[in-house]
């Protein structure tokens, strides 16, 4: 029987013939060194996660915040977001997009 041990457990042929142990070898040195190459890659994606939802609930606070204390401009500028939107939705929908980022210009 042959037998290779790695931080991961073991493989262990006794049916499988030198070639085949060799490339399962090859493909787990392979996966540990990927392992080891993004080790702490998880913890950048909770911090991200985490960045996003600190992100979304301060931009929360600071519309409702505008919202209360400067309802006028609030007003104004969502409404000029909301046909600048329509407008270009309707443009590309009506077949004007040719392709190019010329829907952008009125």
């Amino acid at each position: 029987m042959i037998c290779t041990r790695f931080s991961q457990g073991s493989i262990c042929s006794s049916w499988a013939g030198e070639h085949t142990l060799k490339i399962q070898v090859s493909l787990q040195v392979q996966h540990e060194r990927l392992h080891t190459k993004h080790r702490g890659h998880e913890a950048m994606h909770a911090e991200m996660v985490l960045i996003l939802v600190a992100t979304l609930v301060v931009a929360q606070i600071v519309l409702v915040q505008w919202k209360q204390r400067h309802l006028r401009s609030y007003n104004v500028t969502t409404t000029a977001l909301s046909l600048f939107k329509k407008h270009t939705t309707l443009r590309l929908l009506l077949g004007k997009y040719n392709g190019s980022f010329d829907f952008l210009n009125p």
